[in-house]
């Protein structure tokens, strides 16, 4: 018997589990009641109804949009397009915007091309990486039926939320 060499087990696999991930994550966030849409729209910051993460590969800067919500993702597809991204960061990006729908996650994928200066060491510009765009693009503003925006929590009145009925402005 030499030393060296030993035998190792393949790990059992793990019992299968009849929970799938749509209910499990019914379970742990569940969607909205249905709510009629009255056809009042408000502006508020995208950051409002999506959550954002970017980066960059290259001279392309890849920016990440999920809706904090289902119901919120329709509108997130209507208003972030990619004519409207470029307007938006036209100060940054040269190239073409492309929007790609990520299936059943309520996200999409914003693709910016020569948004970088030249990208990495190449670039002169402060943020290299595009770390700071999704945080950018949170800022713009977006219309939401009034029937969707979130209440107002903890005392503060932000722009954008309702205190019972009222809207703040």
């Amino acid at each position: 018997e030499n030393s060296e060499f030993r035998v190792f087990e393949a790990p059992k696999p793990a019992p299968k589990n009849d929970v799938d991930i749509d209910t499990r994550h019914a379970q742990l966030a569940p969607a909205r009641k249905s709510v009629e849409i009255s056809g009042k729209f408000q502006k508020v910051p995208l950051l409002k109804i999506a959550y954002g993460r970017s980066g960059d590969k290259g001279d392309v800067a890849n920016i990440g949009i999920a809706a904090r919500d289902p119901s919120f993702y329709p509108f997130i597809l209507k208003t972030v397009t990619p004519e409207v991204v470029a307007s938006y960061l036209k100060h940054l990006v040269s190239g073409p915007v492309e929007r790609y729908e990520l299936a059943g996650t309520h996200s999409i994928n914003l693709v910016c091309c020569r948004a970088l200066g030249g990208g990495g060491a190449a670039s002169l510009r402060i943020d290299r990486q595009a770390k700071t765009y999704a945080q950018l693009l949170l800022s713009m503003e977006v219309d939401v039926p009034v029937e969707l925006l979130p209440p107002c929590r903890g005392g503060l009145l932000l722009s954008g939320c309702l205190v019972g009925k009222r809207l703040v402005s």
